[in-house]
């Protein structure tokens, strides 16, 4: 009797610690390029980003999947009011991003560059940013479709709403072609700076990495986003 007491009494400390669990927080760094170097125009900047997180690993492990691990590069055309020129729905970004590294998008569609299917530039620019094509285009990522961007098929993703993808797709179409925005997933690669022609004096640019963890034992709900946002200069 007593030792099924003691055993009821532990399995409920045990249930209480677990369900209380505190999630923390993703430590995000980019490692390479470092913050305030100096850059120069038209040329090839490479980055790596390093991620650890107590509940789901570590990227140097390969640990946590790369197409959630997201770096923008936003280009800047006065580095004196760096901040004040930083898109002002960023959080929306982050968390419309981080959405879409959960699912496949990212290992069809590239932000500026056509993968498999067309990059968000194109789907941007034959749409435009337009109200009214949100729900059509979010109606294909829902069912599925052919035939739009040549043969290559659009597979239907029936678990996500359709207000999850109205927003994906609002979001290509206000971001998608501004030739001042760019974002790679993977914890390396490399970005190239525009020419010097469109520059001036005071430009930068801002780098965010950012991750968004899976939470205590898979539970969405408990997710949590780590960043680490630097300046490059211009020389």
């Amino acid at each position: 009797m007593y030792l099924r007491l003691f055993v009821f009494i532990a399995c409920a400390i045990s249930c209480v610690t677990i369900s209380g669990q505190e999630n923390e927080p993703p430590e995000v760094r980019i490692i390479t390029p470092i913050a305030n170097e100096k850059f120069s125009w038209g040329t090839l900047i490479p980055f790596e980003i390093g991620v650890k997180d107590k509940e789901d690993g570590y990227t140097e492990y390969e640990e946590i999947s790369p197409n959630k691990v997201i770096l923008t590069v936003q280009y800047l055309s006065d580095g004196e009011k760096a901040s004040k020129d930083l898109n002002a729905d960023f959080n929306r970004t982050i968390e419309t991003l981080s959405f879409m590294g959960t699912l496949d998008c990212f290992t069809c569609h590239k932000a500026k560059e056509k993968l498999i299917g067309p990059s968000f530039a194109e789907i941007a620019e034959r749409y435009g940013n337009h109200t009214e094509s949100v729900e059509p285009i979010a109606q294909k990522i829902l069912r599925g479709a052919q035939g739009t961007w040549g043969d290559q098929i659009m597979p239907a993703h029936l678990n996500i709403t359709q207000e999850e993808a109205n927003q994906m797709v609002s979001w290509i179409l206000k971001n998608g072609s501004d030739a001042d925005f760019n974002f790679f997933t993977g914890t390396s690669g490399a970005f190239r700076t525009r020419n010097a022609a469109n520059g001036k004096d005071t430009a930068s640019y801002a780098l965010t990495a950012f991750y968004t963890d899976e939470g205590v034992n898979g539970n969405t709900d408990s997710s949590k986003t780590g960043s680490h946002t630097i300046l490059l200069r211009q020389k």
